[in-house]
């Protein structure tokens, strides 16, 4: 069977896929994710293409080019997109737990309500990242910390050009939105102990790498 990605913008097909007969029963999120698996093999240009909600779990997409792809609810866990181009790929709701995002280019790139958890992010350029489109700053913009809490989730810090924001779940805002979440959920406890632990080491951080090396790492 044939499987045509288009462009998120047109009509215009990016590339077709010839599919075995055993995926006409499958999926559609099955069905397009065994076609960007061959497109990456063939090198075929993915830019700005309508990926949405493709399984593409444990694929290997080390080093493609899918700036400005959007890959809305897609499944990529333990996906390996080690130095990858996503810029500006539209990743809301996409389940990246245990990828390999280290290197990759996520600048501009959406990943609201992404699922982080596990994923590596080492070295990745997060600049401009999620719907706020803030600014990472610092020459070490991000930490991340877990399992921790009821839920054995991860958090994570990143330092931008309007302070510090933390990520935890469905949580996004400030540090100091984080404290005030903190005190109210959990005051004492455990959990309230282990996440002022991660405050205190998100602000000594941030205080060994202060966003002014930014600057100087750019000169």
């Amino acid at each position: 069977m044939q499987f045509e990605i288009k462009s998120s913008f047109t009509d215009n097909v990016l590339f077709t896929a010839e599919l075995s007969a055993e995926y006409e029963s499958q999926s559609h999120s099955v069905q397009i994710g065994a076609a960007v698996k061959l497109a990456y093999k063939a090198d075929a240009n993915l830019r700005y293409a309508d990926l949405r909600g493709a399984d593409l779990r444990d694929a290997n997409l080390r080093y493609a080019d899918l700036r400005g792809a959007n890959l809305r609810y897609a499944d990529l866990r333990r996906a390996n997109l080690w130095d990858a181009d996503l810029r500006d790929a539209k990743l809301r709701d996409a389940d990246l737990r245990g990828a390999n995002l280290r290197y990759a280019d996520l600048r501009g790139a959406n990943l609201r309500y992404a699922d982080l958890r596990r994923a590596n992010l080492w070295d990745a350029d997060l600049r401009g990242a999620n719907d706020e489109k803030l600014t990472l700053t610092s020459n070490r913009p991000f930490v991340q910390y877990g399992p921790v809490g009821s839920d054995n989730d991860i958090v994570y810090a990143w330092g931008t050009d309007r302070g510090i924001y933390i990520r935890r779940g469905c949580f996004w805002n400030t540090l100091d939105k984080f404290k005030a979440a903190v005190e109210s959920k959990h005051g004492s406890s455990n959990h309230g102990n282990e996440y002022r632990a991660f405050i205190a080491l998100v602000e000594a951080h941030f205080d060994a790498f202060p966003a002014e090396q930014i600057q100087q790492a750019a000169e």
